[in-house]
């Protein structure tokens, strides 16, 4: 009996121990996801706080003004019309970024298709862009994968923001979605233009603008901006300038916020007499801007100024051939780019010292008469130019990729 009693007990310690050492797993599984998740979220912070570049994390700077495109890897994104497009450098293939097959890509239900949308970037493996929802009247972040699936709402654009202007800027930088805008208001029967930039953590949807800017001037008093990153710091280039008196110069303002400290400082201010600063690029190698020349008629000359740090100035690096050619987009590493529209367009290609890469004309497509020419992108290989018809004019918009291999010929991506 008592050898019996004494099985009995054995079989349920073995059971009670079994049942506790399952429960304690349990606990310890979970803690470890808990663990798990929590390192992943400490080591991207503790990547954000490096000083070099992070491909998939960073702004890419060379699309902070009118150029409306991307670069993943080996594939450019663009807008072309109301739709992404992707071009593949390897494959040379192209076309909107909808992998349906029943899909015409000719209006709102394609995959390819974001609207009035006028920015949108990359970050982390997927697009965004801002979209205005006109049943709510409000304005909501976006985001798709890069094959153009699953379009996400993933939070609210704050007031005052609207983002559906060339004079705003919509960025993604190491965790926040970083807002530029000018935006025109009439008070007391008064015009005013009205600068804002701020910022609001990603997908954070209680999340409310840190307001890092804000400036109103008098209509008539021209601003534009330009947002840049590198590492921990954001650039940002405001110029101003009298619409009605050209002779009193234009200034540009450099500024320097640290993403960490949230400390906002301006570098330097100057004035530029008979030119402008017209593009704005921050590298690994420097601080850059473009100067257009609009003193009488000498409309096209141009060059390019690198940042002083120790002197707080801009320091002339390269003055740009004349070429007919009009305002200078600063692209990629060491690309210049300019385009003149109208009945000829044509460009000019040049590196960080001024030499010529490849200049020439640009073709006009059928029903084209008179048009603008933008650069859109550079690669190490090539530069794309959205070339668009002038208001009340004839055909329509094309993209034309001009290899820096003067060998090879022009290719219309879209027409």
């Amino acid at each position: 009996m008592n050898v019996y009693l004494i099985y009995i007990a054995c079989i349920i310690c073995i059971i009670w121990i079994m049942l506790s050492s399952g429960c304690n797993t349990s606990i310890t599984g979970n803690e470890s996801m808990i663990d798990l998740e929590n390192s992943v979220v400490e080591e991207e912070i503790d990547i954000f706080l490096t000083d070099g570049y992070l491909p998939d994390y960073d702004a890419q700077n060379q699309f902070s003004w009118y150029k409306n495109a991307a670069i993943i890897k080996n594939t450019v994104f663009f807008k072309y019309g109301s739709m992404l497009y992707f071009y593949d450098e390897n494959s040379r293939s192209m076309g909107p970024l909808c992998g349906r097959a029943e899909c015409m890509h000719d209006n709102g239900t394609c995959n390819a298709y974001i609207g009035d949308s006028y920015e949108f970037c990359y970050y982390n493996e997927k697009l965004y862009w801002a979209e205005k929802d006109y049943k709510t009247n409000k304005i909501f972040l976006f985001s798709m994968n890069l094959d153009g699936s699953e379009h996400t709402i993933i939070q609210e654009i704050p007031q005052p923001f609207q983002l559906n202007s060339s004079e705003s800027s919509l960025r993604i930088h190491r965790g926040y979605v970083y807002m530029a805008e000018v935006i025109d208001t009439i008070e007391e029967g008064r015009e005013y233009h009205n600068l804002y930039l701020g910022r609001m953590e990603l997908e954070d949807k209680k999340s409310e603008v840190d307001m890092i800017l804000e400036k109103k001037v008098v209509f008539g008093t021209g601003v534009d901006f330009w947002l840049n990153f590198w590492g921990n710091e954001m650039y940002f280039l405001e110029r101003d300038f009298d619409s009605g008196n050209i002779e009193k110069g234009t200034t540009g303002i450099l500024y320097q916020y640290d993403i960490h400290e949230s400390e906002l400082v301006r570098v330097s201010e100057e004035i530029f007499l008979h030119e402008t600063p017209w593009d704005f690029l921050v590298t690994s190698n420097g601080i850059y801007i473009s100067m257009f020349n609009f003193e009488q008629q000498t409309f096209y000359d141009k060059r390019i100024l690198k940042f002083d740090a120790e002197t707080a100035t801009w320091v002339t690096i390269a003055e740009i051939p004349d070429y007919h050619t009009g305002e200078p987009f600063l692209l990629h590493q060491n690309i210049m780019a300019a385009a003149w529209g109208m009945e000829t367009p044509r460009y000019t290609i040049t590196d960080f010292e001024g030499s010529i890469v490849r200049s020439g004309d640009l073709p006009l497509m059928e029903g084209q008469e008179r048009v603008s020419v933008v650069p859109m992108v550079a690669t190490d290989q090539f530069v794309l130019f959205d070339v668009k018809p002038h208001v009340n004019t004839g055909g329509t918009e094309s993209m034309i990729l001009v290899p820096l291999d003067q060998e090879e010929e022009l290719q219309v991506l879209c027409s």
